[in-house]
């Protein structure tokens, strides 16, 4: 045959469409997104627990050793430290779970649908603040809290895996580690996202 008039030669036939590429690409970039975002937020809230903790310490006004300022603070930081290690081991063990029913209170928002197995999702907060006041009675807390005492009991609720905070779009997003105290109050007591967040559409 002549050189001429020969068949240009056929693609690979294993090279894959290059739609199906960027479609994986996009979502890898989502997924490691996602990660980075919930090791960033657990270490905000186990810094600020710190903070608060050495704060509390140094405030002590009765007469003490510097041994036991020095113990105090030690056992600050290593309360620290062992919730920093729960809050990872929780993290890497929820994400290799698959094909869990959850029970929603509200419609999980698109935007955040990569943190769905974070647990049940149930809605949106105002503030930390207002989440904690809304989870006092997991406490046995009746009133009498300053706004620091309320953020501090969300703060602390989330550190214990209770339950699993993200502040987005200008509200806190709340999902409940299912069958927590925590998590069956906000079953029962959240307020709708609907007028705290704009509205979207939810995740598939």
């Amino acid at each position: 045959m002549d050189a001429h008039f020969a068949p240009p030669p056929a693609p690979p036939a294993s090279r894959p469409p290059a739609r199906s590429g960027q479609v994986f690409l996009a979502a890898s970039t989502v997924r490691r997104a996602a990660r980075l975002a919930e090791i960033r937020r657990d270490e905000e809230l186990v810094a600020e627990a710190l903070v608060d903790a050495l704060r509390r310490v140094i405030a002590v006004k009765t007469p003490r050793t510097p041994e036991q300022i020095r113990a105090e603070l030690d056992a600050a930081v290593k309360r620290s430290d062992e919730a920093q290690r729960a809050l990872n081991i929780a993290r890497i063990s929820l994400r290799s779970r698959r094909n869990i029913l959850y029970a929603d209170s509200a419609p999980l928002p698109a935007s955040i649908a990569a943190y769905r197995h974070r647990g049940n999702y149930r809605g949106a907060f105002g503030s930390m603040s207002e989440l904690g006041n809304c989870l006092r009675s997991a406490l046995g807390i009746v009133s009498g809290l300053t706004i620091a005492d309320r953020t501090a009991i969300a703060r602390n609720l989330h550190l214990h895996g209770d339950i699993w905070t993200l502040e987005h779009q200008g509200a806190v997003h709340v999902f409940g580690r299912p069958g927590s105290g925590a998590d069956l109050i906000l079953a029962s007591e959240r307020p709708s996202p609907d007028a705290l967040v704009p509205r979207e559409a939810p995740a598939s």
